[in-house]
């Protein structure tokens, strides 16, 4: 039994100083092959704590911990995960993908205004980003700003590197931009026929006052002849 007990703890001794021995990176890829892999969000929530609490200035631990916090639905945790990542990054593109990923959270809890400028900031920092230009789309196109939908949209289809996907994205550009020319060529037409209606009313009214005018002008040469007959 003792013999039992004395190799477990020899086993744990080894088990922790190796894993005393890994270095950050290796500590946070182990975290997430262990629990991202497998979507164990709340597991992966309480190591990553565990591990801030070693490491408190690490970016990329905050911004997997705002990935996990997302995934769990905690938006405004996440966001305050990901402004400490942004706080401790120094590498501007990598900011350019912390404030994506803020900006996904902003839209999460439906501010989509916030999450608009987050996307901005995000392709000012790093200029190769696709997908900020893709949900402001998406955004945009919820709003019922069609046109503006296009213009991001086609940046993003500049910037896709994902061949599937930039098609499909054609195709919808494509068919917008026909809607956006039927319903403007449609308004025009209707507005032709109003402004011709209008005119032929205006003919018809200026035709009715001259007629009538002229009947006065009839009848009241008609009644000063009888007036003069009466004399």
């Amino acid at each position: 039994m003792i013999k039992k007990l004395t190799v477990k703890i020899i086993i744990l001794f080894i088990i922790l100083t190796l894993s005393a021995g890994l270095s950050a990176n290796e500590k946070l890829n182990s975290i997430i092959d262990k629990y991202f892999r497998y979507n164990k969000w709340s597991d992966a929530k309480n190591e990553l704590e565990i591990f801030i609490k070693s490491y408190p200035s690490d970016p990329d631990a905050y911004r997997l911990y705002g990935s996990v916090l997302s995934e769990l639905k905690l938006y405004d945790e996440a966001i305050l995960s990901l402004r400490n990542a942004i706080n401790y990054e120094k590498s501007d593109e990598k900011k350019g993908e912390l404030y994506y990923n803020l900006g996904l959270n902003y839209y999460s809890k439906g501010l989509k205004s916030v999450a608009i400028q987050m996307f901005d900031m995000s392709t000012n920092l790093n200029n190769i980003l696709d997908l900020p230009y893709y949900i402001k789309g998406v955004i945009y196109y919820e709003n019922k700003d069609s046109e503006k939908a296009i213009t991001n949209w086609k940046q993003y289809i500049t910037l896709a590197s994902n061949k599937e996907k930039k098609e499909k994205m054609e195709k919808i550009v494509a068919l917008m931009e026909k809607q956006i020319v039927d319903e403007k060529l449609r308004l025009e037409e209707e507005k032709r026929k109003k402004e011709e209606l209008m005119n032929k009313l205006l003919k018809e009214l200026e035709s009715g006052e001259s007629k009538s005018l002229e009947a006065d002008k009839k009848k009241e040469k008609d009644n000063k002849i009888e007036f003069e007959e009466l004399k």
